[in-house]
């Protein structure tokens, strides 16, 4: 025979929504976990939530710490996947990667492993999973400081179905893992068919806003990939177009001019010239020593600022980038340049280093 355990009243007054909210979630909660005494009644849920707070105030702990709960489960997901870091560190080095685009297939992996891991948001294609499944994370982000304060809600209109938006709200800590992690978040549901209405960001401060709007391709399983890559594609468009690279510093907009083979550097006089070939030669002696391939370095270098083509990098063989009769005197720069170290040979459209006496 089970002892009776000692009980006393406590009468409280609350909402009738809070009461059916309660009653609602135990109910449910019984179904799934039958065998639970702490959901074998409304009664004996009050008690389990009263008693647990209790020991967590007693241990000093606050309300506000319920914002830093952590599921197990989001636990033993991320420590497979991410590593603990210096952020001022990392801070420094995302920066160059702000107006880049994340990689579509990385982030299709990902998304697998998060629907594998968390199948129950998933089955379905329902928005208020998809919520749930955030709510879930936001202790994770909150106790590990990627955010300061991390709100999510679903704004609908329940005439336009059409006109749902889901709306993340994101108060960081540091400037550009807060942009990263706004792209990640972007990245994550354009795979899952989610177009991205609005994005706000700040200079002055960390914080970004995303409102994001559910697709047909987030109702459907037989989307051609093309058609994900195409939206994930003009998702990403908010952060990397270039109305934002030309408001930003100098080296974005540089980089990404520097992919195109038709664009090339030139410099204002023979002085900044000179400047940078002395800082790059300086450079290569004090860090290439014992390595036979300085004319090979410095082929390298007038390649990357899109002057010349190598075509043989053994045998030290090079083009010229520069259509005929243009930027002749840069080609003379060239020769003279590499006439210091080298004998050069001329041939079909092309010219040979042959090394003598480099450095």
């Amino acid at each position: 025979m089970t002892p009776k355990k000692n009980t006393s009243t406590q009468t409280i007054s609350i909402s009738p929504s809070l009461k059916e909210w309660i009653v609602r979630y135990v109910n449910v909660k019984k179904r799934e976990h039958p065998d639970a005494e702490r959901f074998s009644s409304v009664s004996a849920f009050y008690n389990y939530v009263l008693e647990e707070m209790m020991k967590c105030f007693k241990k000093g702990k606050t309300l506000d710490d319920l914002d830093r709960f952590l599921n197990q489960d989001v636990v033993s997901f991320y420590d497979n996947l991410s590593f603990k870091a210096i952020k001022v560190f990392y801070e420094m080095i995302v920066e160059t990667n702000r107006y880049t685009a994340h990689d579509y297939e990385a982030t299709v992996a990902f998304l697998q492993q998060v629907q594998k891991h968390f199948s129950e948001f998933f089955q379905d294609p329902d928005i208020y999973k998809i919520k749930n499944f955030l709510e879930k994370l936001r202790g994770f982000f909150l106790q590990n400081n990627i955010v300061r304060q991390f709100d999510i809600k679903i704004d609908e209109d329940p005439l336009k179905k059409e006109d749902t938006v889901l709306s993340m709200d994101a108060y960081c800590n540091d400037m550009n893992l807060c942009y990263e992690n706004a792209k990640f978040m972007v990245a994550l549901f354009s795979v899952l068919g989610f177009k991205l209405q609005n994005m706000i960001s700040s200079k002055k401060s960390p914080f970004f806003r995303i409102k994001l709007i559910p697709t047909e391709l987030f109702k459907r399983d037989d989307v051609p990939k093309e058609a994900r890559i195409q939206l994930f594609k003009e998702n990403f468009s908010h952060f990397t177009n270039l109305k934002n690279v030309i408001n930003d510093k100098d080296y974005y907009l540089w980089m990404k001019m520097g992919n195109d083979e038709n664009i090339f550097i030139d410099f204002d006089n023979e002085f900044a010239l000179n400047k940078w070939i002395g800082i790059i030669e300086s450079d290569v002696r004090k860090f290439s020593k014992g390595e036979n391939s300085f004319l090979l370095k410095m082929l390298t270098f007038f390649e990357k600022i899109h002057w010349i083509s190598i075509l043989n990098k053994e045998d030290l063989v090079f083009t010229f980038r520069f259509r005929n009769n243009v930027c002749e005197s840069n080609k003379k720069i060239v020769l003279h340049y590499f006439s210091k170290y080298s004998k050069i040979k001329e041939l079909d459209n092309a010219f040979q280093l042959i090394d003598t006496h480099s450095p």
